[in-house]
């Protein structure tokens, strides 16, 4: 009865008071009577499809769909056998340098299988504080206390990026290019004429079938980046890396055209996993970077694919996109390894700004119905290359976001270089009232001047501009040179993708592993924060 318990209490708290322990009991009373705080989930746009909790990923086709400008119809989703990968033949007495590294935080994705039916709601919605100061005019901090995602995800406050416990975190790191993007100039692709991912892949499965297709490439990427690699990143003081991907890594490659449901690969995260893996080892962010959307956004070979530029016009390539980063999201979603998405790198082929913005938008929508907590990171590197290229996110609607540029003065004296550095600084500080975090997502100085690129550094850590250098390693020329931050000590043979046997391709490709062939390219002196900052 209530009488008896009110009794009960009251004898318990003259115990306590006799022991000294009354402040621990009324403590102990307050917590386990406390309503928890839940905050709702964040509005939908009203023009965004309702995203609801019990849709699959295939229903949710329909919906992006109307959420463009065309109808699409897609196949139905089917079952698809694991492809068994051979094993192929390495140099005797190989040591496997990373199988010892195991992620810190026993869980690099929310699962191995594709078309995850369950969604999440969100924690909380993500509301921007209109009131921080821009830290580019004065470089005031707000002691307001943010609120923070509970899973210790990293967030947007205002104009900066903060930690789960309220610290400020300036990504400052490397991309790793030439990995699962094949660039030639900088990639040890092939000895050939192929040009482009695609063309490499189509050519080995073309000769060899694709298990062995695909038991090559991972021969190749499990040797151009390993968790050494990552370790010289996080031992030099760096926190973050920036990985090129595309879609021909999550997909069977079709004939042409666009790839369907059933061509999703039941492979598809193994290599990611690795990596953030091995970043969660060494306490390193990960962002993902769509280098190559379905159908390309521009005709260049860096997004896997050149010559093509039809995503802007072919509502089939929108969808997919959307309902690809949907898997990588949902995947992903609660690892605070992964600092976030970056939708779509450099889409220069677009027809307009508009264009632009609402296949942001698009994504941005497929990412929140999986994933409600990571930061979404959206480019300005097209048209003039700004902060004018991209719209107040507020009034798009979203929340938790980051804006990206790209820095490059393509043959320009050191002087320029400097002024372009300062124009990314003074165009973020142009746009504080958008309290949107900046990002420098690639930069080169183009020199092998230590002096011109601590420069450059100095002016992005003043501005509180997160940034990641352009690149991590390449093999185009051997140091002095300004490309890799690693460079070659000398070149070893690349494989004929076209005419060598399997053997002499994997042969080939192992032997571009960076502590066999690479060594610090001291000519940059690139450092994550220089002395006297």
């Amino acid at each position: 009865s209530l009488s008896l318990c009110l009794s009960l209490v009251q004898e318990m708290v003259k115990i306590s008071a006799r022991a000294g322990l009354l402040p621990l009991f009324c403590g102990l009373v307050m917590v386990s009577t406390a309503t928890p705080d839940l905050d709702p989930p964040a509005p939908a746009s009203a023009a965004a499809p309702q995203w609801g909790a019990q849709r699959t990923p295939e229903k949710l086709l329909g919906e992006w769909s109307a959420h463009s400008a065309k109808s699409f119809h897609s196949t139905e989703t089917q079952s698809r056998t694991r492809l068994t990968t051979p094993t192929l033949p390495g140099p005797a007495g190989q040591q496997d340098t990373d199988g010892d590294v195991a992620a810190s935080d026993g869980r690099v994705g929310a699962g191995s299988g594709a078309l995850r039916p369950e969604q999440k709601t969100s924690q909380h919605g993500h509301q921007p504080l209109r009131s921080l100061k821009p830290i580019l005019v004065d470089r005031t901090v707000d002691t307001r206390k943010p609120k923070f995602n509970p899973g210790g995800l990293l967030q947007t406050h205002g104009h900066t990026i903060v930690d789960g416990a309220g610290q400020t975190v300036q990504l400052r790191g490397f991309n790793l290019g030439g990995w699962f993007v094949l660039e030639s100039y900088m990639s040890p692709m092939d000895a050939g004429n192929l040009t482009d991912t695609w063309q490499i892949m189509k050519v080995l499965e073309a000769r060899f079938g694709v298990a062995v297709q695909r038991a090559l490439l991972t021969v190749y990427q499990e040797t151009w980046i390993q968790s050494v690699d990552l370790a010289n990143i996080a031992l030099a003081g760096f926190n973050a890396v920036r990985v090129p991907l595309w879609w021909g890594q999550f997909f069977n490659l079709p004939e042409d055209g666009v790839p369907a449901i059933a061509d999703w690969r039941s492979d598809a995260f193994e290599q990611l996993d690795r990596l953030v893996g091995f970043a969660a080892a060494h306490k390193l962010y990960v962002l993902f970077d769509m280098h190559g959307v379905i159908g390309g956004q521009n005709t260049q070979s860096t997004t896997g694919r050149a010559g093509q530029n039809t995503y802007w016009n072919s509502t089939s390539a929108q969808t997919m996109t959307a309902w690809m980063w949907w898997q990588i999201a949902n995947h992903f979603r609660g690892n605070s390894t992964v600092a976030g998405y970056d939708l779509i790198n450099e889409p220069m082929g677009a027809p307009s700004k508009q264009a632009v913005w609402d296949r942001y938008d698009q994504l941005y929508q497929a990412i929140r119905s999986a994933d409600p907590d990571h930061i979404i990171v959206m480019e300005g590197a097209f048209g003039s290359w700004n902060w004018d290229m991209l719209p107040d996110p507020s009034q798009r609607g979203w929340t938790n976001v980051v804006y990206e540029m790209h820095e490059y003065q393509w043959n320009s004296p050191p002087d320029q270089v400097k002024r372009g550095a300062e124009h990314q600084a003074s165009d973020f500080a142009a746009h504080a009232t958008w309290n949107v975090p900046g990002y420098v997502g690639e930069f080169n100085t183009f020199y092998s001047d230590p002096a011109l690129w601590k420069y450059c550094i100095d002016t992005y850590n003043t501005a509180g501009l997160s940034w990641t250098v352009w690149s991590y390693k390449a093999v185009n020329g051997i140091a002095p040179n300004y490309w890799g931050w690693y460079d070659p000590t000398y070149w070893p043979a690349r494989p004929n993708v076209a005419l060598d046997s399997v053997q002499d391709i994997a042969s080939k490709w192992r032997n571009w592993a960076t502590a066999a062939t690479f060594a610090l390219n001291n000519a940059t002196g690139i450092q994550p924060v220089y002395p006297n900052f």
